[in-house]
């Protein structure tokens, strides 16, 4: 039991007392859901869930919450996403918010994963949800400035204006790159703020989209 995570724990624990998912959210005076959260990992369990979980299977808490995250691992979670925010240096340093500053998003977290890679439970599983999100991120910023630029004001609002007779189209609505590049990145500082206060609260990170590069 000793390597097993919190989900494992208490569906092992649940199985081994013979209830169902059902009969221990009624016992524990949780909802179905909740559980369910519980045992597939989807959230990080409170401590007070844990304690009811504990008290309906009849069994000592220390039992479930062993190696379960303690504050400082917390911390070090939030700082890990908060790592995210490195783009930011980039983007200062070489002077451009051109989006392959994104990817170096990915470098700071991928370091701090690597480093506690085997001493906080539920860091492998965070590390490669934040960094998918990056790497999505990422391709989402090249994929908008291409429609936006290429397709949106080249290919559609171009021959519109000039069809209308607007002959100073091209210098009135053209758009500076940068200030696609940097909304673009300013909504990515805004996700990862939002998935700092996620980890604070325990709860499943926010993605809008992601596709799971490593799984």
């Amino acid at each position: 039991m000793e390597n097993q995570n919190l989900s494992s724990r208490i569906k092992n624990f649940r199985i081994q007392k013979g209830f169902s998912q059902e009969a221990l959210a009624e016992h524990s005076g949780l909802s179905i859901r909740t559980i369910q959260r519980m045992e597939n990992n989807d959230s990080m369990s409170n401590a007070d869930s844990l304690k009811k979980v504990a008290e309906a299977l009849k069994i000592p808490i220390e039992k479930l919450s062993k190696n379960t995250k303690s504050l400082s691992d917390l911390q070090y979670l939030k700082a890990l996403n908060l790592s995210a925010l490195s783009s930011l240096i980039f983007v200062f340093w070489f002077g451009t918010t051109l989006p392959v500053v994104l990817i170096l998003s990915c470098f700071i977290p991928s370091i701090m994963w690597v480093w506690k890679k085997d001493q906080i439970e539920g860091i492998d599983a965070l590390s490669k949800t934040i960094i998918n999100i990056q790497l999505t991120w990422t391709i989402f910023a090249f994929l908008a400035y291409f429609f936006i630029n290429n397709i949106l004001f080249k290919i559609l609002l171009s021959p519109l204006m000039q069809l209308l007779e607007f002959d100073s189209y091209d210098s009135s609505l053209d758009i500076n790159t940068n200030y696609i590049w940097g909304g673009i990145i300013l909504l990515n500082v805004f996700l990862i703020l939002i998935n700092t206060f996620k980890i604070h609260s325990k709860e499943k990170l926010r993605s809008f989209i992601k596709i799971n590069f490593i799984k």
